[in-house]
């Protein structure tokens, strides 16, 4: 640290100190120091040693060591403000994520929900039922209001009311029963 300036007034006995001007870098003011060295040589007599341990204190040099110490110390606070913030700005990214995918599976929720709601309606408009057939599980529409449905090789469908009737005893065909459609 070098002293830019320096102050010079005379104190009893015709002595000349030197004190460093107005140095932020080492936080004195010259009005300061002219009032401490004002005060100390009207109260006392002053000699070489006291100009001499002036001297020493206006000419005081910062300690590198201790310098280097101070700057890593503020680097690492930096570095763990930084930490701080970016770990804040990962909980509200996760937390923004989160809220999304909320949203979009209550959405989502909701349009399966109003989709089996009109597919519903539409049937019972249309006055039909979905089967499905366990050979290909494949869904079919048929006409509702019958207890049970039944396909045969050919294609062709049989509804009945009759819980105990089968085709394939009464036509000695083969068909196979198909399944209400949850």
């Amino acid at each position: 640290m070098k002293l830019r300036s320096f102050l010079k007034f005379e104190v009893p006995r015709n002595i000349v100190v030197d004190f460093p001007a107005a140095n932020p870098e080492i936080g004195i003011s010259a009005e300061v120091l002219e009032a401490f060295c004002k005060i100390l040589w009207s109260k006392a007599q002053i000699s070489i040693e006291l100009h001499d341990e002036i001297a020493v204190v206006a000419s005081e040099r910062v300690n590198a060591q201790y310098q280097a110490a101070v700057s890593q110390f503020l680097v690492n606070m930096g570095n763990t403000q930084l930490k701080g913030v970016m770990d804040r700005q990962r909980i509200w990214h996760d937390a923004q994520q989160q809220i999304s995918a909320t949203i979009i599976a209550t959405y989502q929720h909701q349009q399966a929900v109003q989709d089996r709601l009109a597919e519903q309606w539409s049937q019972t408009i249309r006055g039909v039922e979905t089967y499905v057939n366990p050979s290909t599980g494949t869904n079919v529409e048929l006409t509702g209001g019958y207890d049970s449905a039944w396909v045969n090789n050919r294609g062709e469908y049989l509804l009945s009311d009759s819980p105990g009737f089968n085709p394939a005893v009464a036509f000695q065909e083969g068909w196979t029963q198909l399944k209400k459609a949850k």
